[in-house]
């Protein structure tokens, strides 16, 4: 295998390590304190129902985040 194969496999290895949470070395995750899901819908140009279809929310839960209710 080359080179440049061989980085892949180890770098898709360890993403999987971590998103199972065996491994955190060198991972640094940023998790947004609010996140704006009116402004990220809007600028996709998709209608609450299509946002929650493409994501897999509920459509009643876009629409609370929107208000502020979740």
């Amino acid at each position: 295998m080359s080179k440049a194969g061989e980085r892949i496999l180890k770098s898709v290895r360890r993403a999987r390590a971590f998103a199972r949470g065996e491994e955190t070395d060198g991972f640094v995750v940023h998790v947004p304190e609010e996140v704006d899901v009116r402004t990220i819908r809007s600028n996709l140009k998709l209608t609450r129902e299509e946002f929650a279809a493409r994501f897999g929310f509920a459509k009643g839960a876009v629409k609370d985040w929107e208000q502020g209710r979740r």
